[in-house]
């Protein structure tokens, strides 16, 4: 997963200066999400798989997210 996104970042710039909103995930469970759809079983793995390489989920509680986003990028 080298190439899965751990922080989402979105900037908005104005003359007045810049804003940044992050996101991560607390946990990413792309097999339930592909099972909210309407898709026949194999389709739903198949989107399950995709999804599952985009993203990773700390498996984290929220108190512990900063220091578990550190670890995560931390260069190895």
């Amino acid at each position: 997963m080298g190439a899965a996104k751990v922080v989402g970042i979105a900037q908005r710039r104005t003359r007045a200066g810049a804003r940044f909103q992050c996101a991560l995930l607390h946990r990413w469970a792309p097999v339930d999400l592909a099972g909210l759809l309407a898709l026949d079983a194999d389709r739903r793995a198949a989107l399950a798989a995709d999804l599952g390489s985009v993203a990773l989920g700390l498996d984290v509680e929220p108190a512990d997210a900063v220091d578990a986003l550190q670890r995560a990028l931390a260069p190895r």
